[in-house]
C-alpha cells in the first residue's frame, strides 16, 4: 500500500513539474499577440480628459477633449443593464447621468466610430450569471456591427475570468484584471495561473494598477500587459519606453 502511494505520489509530482516547465517554456517563446488595432500609440485616456471638466470622467465631453488633445481612444466603464439589455457607461449603480440623462454606450460608438479605440472596464461582468453574459457578448457584438466598429477596436476588461473567456471565444480582445501576490510562494502559483489560463485561451491580457507591475515583469516575459493609472511622470515614461507593456491609461495629456 506504501509503495503503490508512492508511486501515484511519484507520477503526480512528474506530471506537476512536466506541465510547470512546459508552460515556461510555452510563455517565453510564444510570440505575443496584441491585436488590439495594431496600436502605434500605447497611451489611452482613462475615462477620457476631465481635469476642470464639469461633466467629469465617462462622459462625451471627457472623450471629446480626449480626442482633441491626440488621444487614439479612451478607457471607460460600462455596466450591463439586464432590463433594458443595454450598455450603460456609468462607474457604478445607480448610473451616472451627464446633463440629466444616461449615456449608453452605442452613442459613444455612435459619435467616434473607428477613429477611437475603446478599452471597456466591464464593471458587473463578475455580477453575472452565464445566460446572462452570453446575452451581454451577443448584444455587444450586434452593436459594434450595427455602428461598423471593428472588433479589433474593442478591448473587453473584467475581474471575472470566467466570464471573460465567453468573450475571448467569440474573438474579442480581452484583458484579466489582476491585483498580483506580493507573498513569494503564493506568486510561485499566482504567475503559473496566469500562465496555465493564457495557454488555453481564457484571456489575451493582462491588466492591472502600475505598482503591481514589478512583480511580474520577469515571469510573464511575452504575456501582453496593460497598467493604469500611470500619472507620475517619471513612471511613464519608463512603461512607455519598455516594449512589454502595450498599453499605458492616464489621466495626464500625454498622449503624443
Amino acid at each position: 500500500m506504501i509503495k503503490r502511494l508512492f508511486k501515484i505520489g511519484f507520477v503526480a509530482a512528474v506530471m506537476v513539474i512536466c506541465t510547470a516547465l512546459y508552460l515556461d517554456y510555452y510563455v517565453k517563446n510564444v510570440e505575443p499577440d496584441h491585436k488590439f488595432a495594431n496600436l502605434d500609440n500605447k497611451v489611452l485616456a482613462h475615462a477620457g480628459y476631465f481635469k476642470d471638466l464639469k461633466n467629469g470622467p465617462n462622459s462625451i465631453e471627457s472623450f471629446n477633449l480626449a480626442k482633441e488633445k491626440g488621444a487614439i481612444g479612451t478607457e471607460l466603464d460600462v455596466i450591463y443593464d439586464i432590463e433594458t439589455q443595454k450598455f450603460v457607461v456609468s462607474h457604478d449603480f445607480p448610473y451616472k447621468e451627464h446633463n440629466g440623462r444616461l449615456l449608453y454606450l452605442d452613442s459613444v460608438f455612435a459619435t467616434y466610430g473607428n477613429q477611437f479605440v475603446y478599452w471597456l472596464d466591464f464593471k458587473n461582468l463578475k455580477n453575472l450569471k452565464s445566460d446572462e453574459t452570453e446575452k451581454s457578448c451577443e448584444n455587444l457584438i450586434e452593436l459594434i456591427n450595427e455602428k461598423g466598429i471593428n472588433k479589433d477596436h474593442v478591448l473587453i476588461e473584467s475581474t471575472e475570468l470566467s466570464m471573460l473567456a465567453h468573450f475571448t471565444s467569440k474573438g474579442f480582445y480581452t484583458s484579466w484584471w489582476v491585483l498580483p501576490e506580493k507573498s513569494r510562494y503564493r506568486s510561485i502559483l499566482r504567475n503559473y495561473k496566469y500562465k496555465l489560463y493564457y495557454r488555453l485561451g481564457k484571456f489575451s491580457s493582462l491588466s492591472m494598477p502600475y505598482k503591481y507591475y514589478p512583480r511580474i515583469e520577469e515571469s510573464m516575459k511575452n504575456i501582453p500587459i496593460n497598467l493604469w493609472t500611470v500619472n507620475d511622470e517619471e513612471k511613464f515614461k519608463e512603461f512607455y519606453e519598455n516594449d512589454k507593456v502595450k498599453i499605458l491609461l492616464t489621466d495626464m495629456n500625454w498622449y503624443d
